[in-house]
């Protein structure tokens, strides 16, 4: 019984095998136009020539990858070390809230859709490292901001955008950066 077993498993998988051996494609035979029998009635269409093989496309330019990389990043030269650790919008705001008009900074929050509260935007500041991190929650209350959650050197708090400048200028300040609400159902 287990002699049976074992050479109708080892005949199947031969037979298996013999039918897998890889075979190179060959390209299908043209199709020629069979002669059809007479037969009585109408004339039969003539025979239409066979349609010509879609063009190949041409494989791209083999180009040098190092022509293919775009150039980094330039910082612009305008910004100072205090802008450069601002992300873009609010680079924009406190470029607002530092000109003459009192709506100005207003008008940034709403259009740039900034999270924000009582006239106040939400950050998230990046400290250089933990321990600089109760001087900087002490400056955000004295500066009028509410801190609203912390975490190793993050601390996320709502502050004004006048603020931003005076944040953005402490050397234990790493970077900061807007927030926004990740739930976008209405």
């Amino acid at each position: 019984m287990r002699y049976r077993l074992w050479s109708g498993l080892l005949s199947g998988c031969a037979l298996l095998m013999a039918g897998c051996q890889h075979r190179t494609p060959q390209p299908p035979a043209a199709v020629l136009p069979q002669p059809q029998p007479a037969s009585v009635g109408p004339p039969a269409a003539a025979p239409q020539p066979p349609a010509a093989p879609a063009p190949r496309l041409a494989a791209p330019p083999q180009i040098d990858s190092a022509q293919q990389l775009p150039l980094p990043p330039v910082a612009p030269r305008n910004l100072s070390n205090a802008e450069m650790k601002l992300d873009a919008a609010l680079l924009t705001l406190a470029r607002a809230a530092r000109s003459q008009d009192p709506s100005a900074a207003a008008r940034e929050m709403a259009t740039a859709k900034l999270e924000q509260k009582d006239r106040k935007v939400k950050v998230e500041i990046v400290a250089t490292d933990k321990k600089s991190v109760p001087e900087m929650k002490l400056r955000i209350a004295q500066l009028g901001g509410e801190i609203t959650a912390e975490l190793e050197n993050h601390i996320w708090a709502y502050v004004p955008p006048a603020a931003i400048d005076d944040l953005s200028h402490m050397d234990t300040v790493w970077s900061m950066a807007s927030t926004r609400a990740t739930n976008t159902a209405q």
